[in-house]
């Protein structure tokens, strides 16, 4: 019998109150938002008609009083719509019924049928799989709705009418009837909901679908359950829809109760017939219960079908790919554990109550929290609105600014100053709020590359091994050609998006006579796709040949890595103080199911009346449906639970079963406020939060007012200002490239939840040992508990980024049809059409799933303005002229009042990263005026009505940043190009020498080279000494310039003097050495500083956006683009943008960056570089001579600037079609993006990572890998000059055989002979003893115990030479002997 059982999903089940009372409106109230459905004519591809969005913006302006409300009274007639009044019910289909399964998900993972094999004929198997494309879950499409109540009540207005005590009603959500069928009783806006489908009727092609018959077609059909049966018959079964949470164009259809009517919801008038006279209660208390199922056994989603290789998966498997969870204690581990253990087929039921309902015609519910939050919302001055980056971002705006006005608020207000504490220990912090900046971004892949690992290397990070010289030749052209293939890859999907938009505006360009209302004619769409289909199929080759011919499968030891991803600055996000989530706190959580036997049980019922509908059911689910009517029953009364809370997180028992997952409970001893039931209506209007309409001027601020440079903020640490862009200049007044931007941003339960997610994170990482500061550990563990009551809600300004890219977010007609699973097809009404214009199918066919967003096309909205609308890139300032909050039953709170002719000013509070600048001033002191295009409504910084967008870029784009070297032009490489992981980027090594006040330089592999000191001996070849010169020397010709600067007999001392200053202050502020060798570090030289060379360049991830108007004014004759991206052979005086980066920075003490030269001019004379002048943070003179002092500072003048580029991977197909031919292709394709690097020579601190500052991208890091240093350090040791010093007794003869060689690190050799020094512990040092010839050799040191006697008698001896610690510089194990002495 257990396997026999069904499962019980629950589900969340909305009640509001609809009268003419909630209609009223009125100052500080919510607003009921007439009925706007989506007009399905705009998705038709004739008459000129289709249009970007099928959803018109919520029209408030005769919102209010109730007579000018049209869902509320009939306009034409002056009268109430009785049969609108009531309450209206909503579910919320459960969660499983969401979740789609695509890409590498197999069927049998994701436990979703991979296509309709119950329901499709052989013509829809024939269809070639796309196993990309996401398949759903069939959603119930049956539901019988219950109400009881009481018609003896007092409550019951009138008392005693004749109105049934039970009433059920079956919805048919799947029922399909033209606009002809339907006759004038129905009210179309209430009883049926409009419906256009991409899904395949199971009599029709795919291809077959009618647009222009599906626009008048409408779904949903409520019928009293005493007479309903179920429809059998074929001319039945083709009156129905399939339906999933994506088979709608409507992305609201499921949500919003204007669009679901007698699908997803319903609305109960309480009618009853009197004497033959249809009549309404007044007023009752009513209770309602929901059961949803579907209509088809074999589409219910615990059904196992053989035919999709699901046979095998047991109903454990396909219950938590479903996100549900069973408690298998209950009534006994065997039956449940039997029931998940079977691999047959099984039935599900959704259930949701809602008790206790207070209908009335009079009167407003006596609970609102519509019109408390409208209330809220009423004040412009300080509104609970805050505009960030991220939700963080915007929730510690907010806080920072308000007195908190709960305990939860004041705890998140204490962190935010323990995160931003201006404290110089806090450089981990520091860090992270750098990091912190890569949340403001999306990311998308950037590609793949090769790379040969070493025994213990990871991916990229080769140990030094270096592979042969025909592997590294063979790595670098399969590099090239997988960046090539990503490239050509990433063009064609932009290519499939153009042949989209070019399609749409041909439909919305060209009128029925043919004729273009733009300035693009007709001729010119089949041009344009006939070349954008060319270069498709061409780069389409591309990628076969280069995975085939170049790229192959690589073979071990290869490995595959993952390339720096593009990024996109995300749109701003909107935070709404006092707005909680609607959606249900566990939505995110796995569903707690039941199965039959777990239900609560209800001993007081014997036998079930039919007037509950139970007969409806299915035969297979009537058990469980009497089931849970009767708990619902039981549970009616009950109002308090006398049970214990559940301990092991699932659901409180209550006679043997589980209570009902929404039925939440108030146990005794509690406040109801702190435990409120989710299923009872408790006095309190339904107030579900479901989109975000808003409405903001753009203007648009020349990009040379902006500069990139160190901004203090409010909230930051002054030790590590922002790196952001500001104005440089007052821009008042600068309105005249201004425009009305619009969007819809729909509240997910994902991103309501992702604010708590963030806070939790936040939590986490404070250490327990600071819980005083936001109030100890009862604090803490309080806030944890209290998140999910965060009254926070937050969701992107979406759309504003498309728009100032001339691209709409909305629902639009699409030219392609697909069938779950399946590869999409053409549709014949869009392929006729498109045939007119000499577009082919096969060409739109290609679209594919690139049909979002729509281009602006022929949008009338820019039509007169003769400023190009389309911006590259986004540079200036917004203010909200509009923002509506609208709920799914249609209530609306509105920020700015609709009716004003000009909108008042709105006051959000910004993030730092968006807040306005102060105007610049020539005082001491900051300003408190806002540099804002207009000041007239805009006081201070802290009133201020602006929101500032700083420059970034409108298509995903990355920094590369590499290291670098020469390449070798006889393999066709660039003059530079990164290094692979083998090879050390690394050209020298400075070490500071306090006690002989010089520089010692050493080799890459940490051979000493060379030493320079400020005093007498810098000039002269001394290279080696004291060393022997290697045996094979090939001194890197960089280092040779560098020293010649440091040892020029006119200027050398001071360029070495400045060196070293620049030096010492570096060592001075950065952050420890990894822990194995920093604690060993010597005092008597500074750190070991890395010479590398890098270079950095500004990648565009496709070919840059263009302008999608059409409109006439908006012809690159009457509207040309101001600043462009690349350069145009079209446009060849139109300025660039060139992009400041910002390397370093002197308040990061992460950053490992001491100072960089730029590229010589000659490199002759200096080498690549120009040694005359190092930029740095360090070591500067109070005012710089920019042309004399070797020393100049990053900041205070224009950051280098990096011109962003793009590669045509079209340029790059080969003429002839051989593995040779793509080979050369790819190398070619190298060497110009390599070329595109800007080149700095660095001098770095090795272990930490030199970071690029750029605003427009997150910040960029390039680290040295461990592998270059450890080596290299762990061969230099510590020696300086020493001497003349008197000694008592002489030096060892000089024996050739001891002599000195370049194998220095004298640690484990025994000395040729002791040399007798003074007052030095003698274990740890070697003496350098020069001979004849400037040889040297290495002696021991022996402490000499001299007294005054030794002095008088003599004979003394003075000696001369270095002084050698005998450990290296750096090591990972500790001196055997500590250093107790020094010279």
């Amino acid at each position: 019998m257990a396997e026999s059982q069904n499962l019980a999903i629950p589900m969340k089940l909305d009640a509001f109150v609809f009268n003419s009372k909630v209609c009223e409106g009125g100052d500080g109230k919510a607003k009921i938002a007439p009925i706007t459905q989506p007009n399905y004519t705009f998705l038709r591809v004739t008459q000129h008609l289709a249009q970007n969005d099928i959803l018109d913006p919520i029209d408030l302006h005769n919102a209010w009083p109730a007579k000018r409300n049209s869902r509320l009274t009939d306009i034409a007639r002056g009268t109430t719509r009785q049969n609108r009044l009531g309450v209206y019910l909503h579910w919320i289909a459960p969660r499983p019924f969401r979740s789609g399964a695509s890409a590498t998900q197999t069927a049998k993972e994701a436990g979703r049928p991979s296509s309709r094999t119950q329901t499709q004929d052989p013509q829809r198997l024939a269809l070639e799989d796309d196993h990309s494309a996401p398949t759903f879950h069939y959603l119930p499409n049956r539901w019988l709705v219950i109400r009881t109540l009481d018609p003896t009540a007092p409550t019951t207005s009138p008392q005693n009418a004749p109105i049934p005590s039970v009433q059920a009603w079956v919805i048919e959500s799947d029922k399909t009837d033209s606009i002809d069928d339907l006759g004038p009783e129905v009210d179309l806006q209430v009883d049926k909901s409009p419906f256009i489908t991409s899904f395949v009727p199971v009599d029709k092609k795919p291809e077959n679908i009618s647009i222009q018959k599906q626009a008048e077609v409408f779904i949903g059909q409520c019928t009293d359950a005493r007479v309903w049966t179920d429809p059998v018959g074929a001319q039945e079964v083709l009156d129905r829809i399939e339906l999933t949470a994506t088979s709608s164009s409507n992305q609201l259809f499921m949500d919003f109760q204007y669009h679901n009517g007698n699908v997803f919801s319903m609305l109960d008038n309480f009618a009853y017939q009197d004497g033959g006279e249809t009549k309404y209660l007044q007023a009752a208390h009513a209770n309602y219960y929901v059961i949803g199922w579907q209509g088809t056994d074999a589409n219910d989603v615990l059904n196992i079908n053989a035919s999709n290789s699901l046979s095998e998966q047991s109903r454990r498997a396909r219950v938590g790919s479903l996100g549900l969870v069973l408690n298998e204690t209950l009534p006994n581990d065997k039956d449940v554990t039997a029931w998940l253990a079977s691999t047959a087929s099984s039935r599900n039921l959704c259930h949701g109550a809602m008790y206790e309902v207070e209908w009335s015609t009079e009167s407003l519910p006596p609970t609102v929290p519509a019109d408390a939050f409208a209330d809220v919302m009423a004040d412009r001055i300080k509104p609970p609105i805050a505009v960030g980056t991220t939700p963080m971002d915007s929730i510690l705006s907010y806080v920072s600014t308000r007195a908190p006005t709960d305990d939860t608020e004041a705890s998140i207000a204490k962190l935010q100053a323990l995160l931003r504490a201006a404290d110089d220990s806090i450089d981990a912090h520091v860090a992270a709020e750098d990091e912190v900046q890569s949340y403001n971004y999306s990311n998308m892949d950037g590609g793949s590359f090769f790379y040969l690992p070493g025994p213990d290397a990871s991916a990229g990070k080769n140990v030094g091994n270096e592979p042969s010289q025909e592997s590294q030749d063979h790595m670098r052209v399969v590099n090239g050609a997988q960046r090539l293939l990503d490239n050509a890859a990433r063009r064609i999907k932009q290519i499939k998006w153009e042949l989209f938009s070019c399609w749409w505006r041909s439909i919305s360009d060209i009128d029925e006579a043919g004729n273009s209302v733009t300035y693009v004619v007709k001729e010119d769409y089949a041009d344009t796709i006939s070349n954008l289909t060319r270069e498709l199929s061409q780069l389409k080759d591309l990628v076969k040949s280069l995975q085939k011919r170049v790229v192959r499968d690589p073979q071990p030891p290869t490995k595959k890595g993952v390339v720096e991803d593009f990024h996109q600055r995300n749109d701003p996000t909107l935070m709404l103080a006092g707005l909680e989530s609607s959606w249900p706190k566990d939505f995110s959580e796995r569903l707690k199911a039941r199965l039959d036997d777990q239900i609560v049980p209800n001993a007081d019922i014997v036998g079930l009346s039919e007037d509950y509908g139970w007969r409806c059911l299915p035969s297979e689910l009537t058990t469980t449906g009497v089931l849970l009517i009767k708990e619902f029953l039981k549970l009616t009364s009950l109002s308090e639970y006398d049970v214990p809370k559940p301990k092991d997180g699932f659901l409180p028992v209550l006679d043997g079963g589980f209570l009902p997952l929404y039925h939440d409970g108030i146990y005794k001893g509690e406040l109801s406020d702190n435990s409120p039931w989710r299923d009872r209506w408790m006095s309190t209007q339904s107030w579900f939060p479901l989109y975000l309409e808003w409405e903001a001027e753009y203007v648009h601020i020349p990009f040379k007012d902006w500069d990139l440079k160190s901004q203090p903020r409010s909230k930051v640490p002054k030790t590590a200002p922002p790196i952001a862009f500001t104005l440089n200049k007052d821009v008042d007044g600068k309105t005249s490239d201004n425009r009305l931007i619009s969007g819809r941003s729909v509240i997910l339960p994902q991103p309501s939840f992702s604010l708590k997610t963030h806070l939790e994170r936040l939590l986490e990482t404070v250490p327990k040992e600071l819980d005083s500061v936001i109030g100890g550990e009862e604090t803490r563990k309080k806030l944890f508990a209290h998140l999910e009551r965060l009254a926070f809600l937050s969701m992107p300004l979406a759309g504003l980024t498309d728009h100032l890219s001339t691209r709409f977010q909305g629902s639009h007609i699409k030219p392609l049809v697909r069938v779950p699973g399946k590869k999409p097809l053409v549709l014949d009404e869009v392929a006729d059409l498109a045939a007119e214009i000499g577009i082919a199918r096969d060409q739109l066919a290609e679209i594919d799933a690139e049909s979002d967003p729509t281009p602006y096309g022929s949008l009338p909205s820019l039509v007169g303005r003769r400023i190009c609308a389309f911006k590259p890139v986004t540079h200036g300032q917004m203010r909200l002229t509009k923002l509506n909050v609208v709920d799914k039953f249609g209530q609306v709170v509105h920020a700015l009042d609709p009716k004003d002719d000009k909108p008042k000013a709105l006051y959000p509070n910004t993030g730092d990263f968006l807040a306005v600048d102060p105007l610049p001033t020539d005082g001491d002191g900051p300003s408190d005026v806002p540099n804002v295009v207009d000041r007239s409504r805009s006081a201070s910084l802290k009133q201020c009505e602006f929101i500032q967008l700083p420059p970034s870029i409108n298509q995903p784009a990355r920094l590369n940043a590499h290291f670098v070297r020469h390449g070798d032009a006889t393999k066709g490489e660039a003059k530079w190009r990164p290094v692979t992981e083998w090879e050390n980027p690394i050209w020298g090594w400075l070490v500071i020498n306090y006690v002989d006040n010089g520089i010692q330089i050493f080799q890459p592999d940490g051979t000493f080279y060379r030493e320079v000191r400020v005093t007498a001996g810098s000039a002269g070849d001394l290279k080696w000494l004291p060393f022997a010169p290697p045996k094979i020397s090939s001194p890197s010709t960089q280092l040779d310039f560098l020293i010649s600067k440091m040892t020029d007999p006119d200027n050398g001392k001071r360029y070495l003097r400045a060196l070293m200053n620049m030096v010492s202050s570096a060592l001075a502020s950065v952050v420890p050495a990894p822990s194995a060798y920093s604690q060993f570090m010597n005092s008597l030289v500074g750190r070991p500083l890395a010479l590398v060379n890098m270079g950095w360049s500004l990648e565009l991830d496709s070919k840059p956006r263009t302008n999608q108007s059409t409109v006439k004014d908006q012809s690159e004759a009457n509207a040309p683009l101001q600043r462009g991206l690349l350069y145009d052979e079209t446009a060849p005086l139109r300025p660039l943008y060139e992009f400041p980066i910002k390397l370093g920075d002197r308040w990061r003490n992460y950053d490992g960056l001491v100072g960089y030269f730029e590229p010589d001019k000659k490199p002759a004379e200096n080498g690549d570089l120009d040694l005359n002048y190092i930029f740095t943070y360090f070591g500067l003179s109070s005012n710089p001579d920019p042309d004399k002092d070797l020393l100049q500072p990053i900041d205070g003048k224009p950051y280098p600037t990096l011109k962003p580029f793009w590669l045509d991977p079209e340029a790059y197909i080969p003429d002839e079609p051989t593995n040779e031919a793509y080979a050369t292709a790819a190398q070619a394709y190298e060497r110009n993006r390599d070329s595109k690097l800007r080149i700095f020579g660095a001098l770095i601190d090795p272990f930490s990572p030199v970071t690029g500052f750029s605003s427009i991208l997150p910040v960029r890091t390039l680290t040295l890998p461990p592998w270059t240093w450890e080596s290299a350090l762990k061969k230099m040791t510590t020696f300086f000059h020493a001497g003349p010093l008197l000694v008592t007794s002489g030096v060892p003869a000089y024996d050739p055989a001891q002599r000195l060689d370049e194998d220095y690190n004298l640690a484990e050799k025994e000395p040729a002979g002791k040399v007798q020094l003074p007052a030095l512990q003698a274990a740890d040092w070697n003496w350098l003893q020069p001979y004849e010839g400037a040889d040297y050799m290495a002696l021991g040191v022996q402490k000499d115990e001299m007294v005054s006697e030794d002095l008088k008698s003599g004979p003394m001896l003075a000696v001369e030479g270095y002084m050698q610690l005998r450990q290296p510089i750096e090591r990972d194990r500790p001196l055997e002997k500590p250093v107790t002495g020094t010279t």
